[in-house]
């Protein structure tokens, strides 16, 4: 008696149920989230900020840079600023090519 069919079905099943899964998948995110509060401004705020690295650049023949967390979040008040300068607002939706 072989063994084949059934680990074939339960291969089949577990296909089924991932499918499913990915199908029915929905984010929860509450309404006030606020993504460069929870991956950098709560970093950049510790006290040691200006020595945690937060970003490694490794290039193929050239040297490798970090920037910390203080750095990155000065480089993003530098685009929020920005942004605001050109009347963007809270709210708005932007994205860049």
């Amino acid at each position: 008696m072989s063994e084949r069919p059934a680990r074939d079905s339960a291969l089949a099943a577990q296909a089924d149920h991932h499918a499913r899964m990915q199908r029915d998948f929905r984010w929860s995110v509450p309404r006030d989230f606020n993504i460069a509060q929870l991956c950098s401004r709560r970093w950049a705020s510790a006290p040691n900020a200006s020595k945690r690295i937060a970003v490694q650049d490794h290039s193929t023949g050239a040297s490798s840079a970090s920037h910390t967390y203080f750095q990155l979040q000065e480089a993003a008040n530098a685009l929020s600023n920005a942004l605001a300068a050109l009347g963007v607002r809270r709210g708005d939706r932007e994205a860049g090519a």
